[in-house]
């Protein structure tokens, strides 16, 4: 898919983050398995985001379940199509 996801659990006593590398076209990112949570991005280089977010719990539910956007709203990976 368009996006690489990493998990950290338990980085810290109650501090787990999950964290994910994009390219361009994945402009917005949910990530449905955490309750809908949209992580925060930042640029690295061209054509290349990361994506993260923090959680003041232990473990994170793996594995992480995720739909993301094009500019345009239009699903390119996850929500209802079959994900390999």
């Amino acid at each position: 898919g368009p996006i690489d996801w990493r998990v950290k659990n338990n980085v810290k006593k109650d501090f787990s983050i999950i964290y994910g590398f994009a390219e361009d076209d994945a402009k917005t990112i949910v990530i449905n398995s955490e309750g809908n949570i949209q992580p925060n991005r930042f640029f690295v280089r061209d054509n290349l985001w990361v994506w993260y977010v923090t959680f003041q719990k232990d473990q994170i539910k793996l594995p992480i379940k995720v739909t993301v956007y094009d500019t345009d709203g239009q699903i390119i990976y996850g929500g209802n199509e079959k994900e390999n």
